[in-house]
């Protein structure tokens, strides 16, 4: 009997990642970060994101590539107000980001940017701006 119960407690505790997050392939979004002390916001539809960080006013257009239904690659197309080394450390590498959990007004996402020099890794919430 105990043998059960620690079993379906372990289970339950378990967090199964997401299948479809196919409702935030578009919109717009917000996130924060407390690395850069920012606030970005996020447009989005299939192939095409651009971002606005409401702190610094740096933007970015990046090309979007699904690789399933929960993940996704982020190609720097064009930016300013990003340092010189920032922006060409992103034109050069490919942003890898995985949705890892979701709810129905957030989702949050791993990053990673593996680079020549350095491997950057991020967790982030995106929240839905209505």
């Amino acid at each position: 009997m105990k043998k059960t119960v620690i079993i379906v407690l372990f289970l339950w505790g378990c967090k199964q990642p997401p299948t479809d997050c196919s409702k935030f392939k578009n919109g717009s979004f917000i996130y924060e970060s407390s690395i850069r002390h920012s606030i970005t916001h996020v447009n989005r539809d299939d192939t095409i994101q651009f971002e606005r960080n409401l702190v610094t006013g740096a933007v970015a257009k990046c090309r979007v590539s699904w690789v399933s239904s929960c993940e996704y690659e982020l190609q720097l197309i064009s930016a300013s107000g990003y340092s010189t080394k920032g922006q060409l450390f992103l034109t050069r590498n490919i942003n890898h980001v995985t949705i890892t959990e979701i709810g129905d007004d957030y989702y949050k996402a791993h990053s990673v940017i593996k680079g020549e020099d350095r491997v950057v890794e991020r967790d982030y919430v995106f929240k839905v701006v209505k």
